[in-house]
């Protein structure tokens, strides 16, 4: 993840990398809000999750009649 780079799911994370190295979390569920600090390893960890829920999304879309 680069230092400039801000990901989204778009399904409502955003990570968004910090100068300390850490990423800001912010998760939107209807009116609420969250934000939260998650060292580099585990924001890696979401991203590969939330690229695999797509990987598997697309498949499955494109398997549909």
């Amino acid at each position: 993840m680069s230092e400039f780079d801000e990901i989204s799911s778009g399904k409502g994370i955003t990570l968004k990398p910090l100068v300390t190295g850490n990423v800001e979390m912010t998760v939107i569920c209807g009116e609420y809000q969250t934000t939260s600090t998650l060292t580099p390893a585990l924001a890696q960890w979401l991203m590969n999750e939330i690229e695999v829920c797509r990987l598997k999304a697309a498949a499955m879309k494109e398997n549909q009649p």
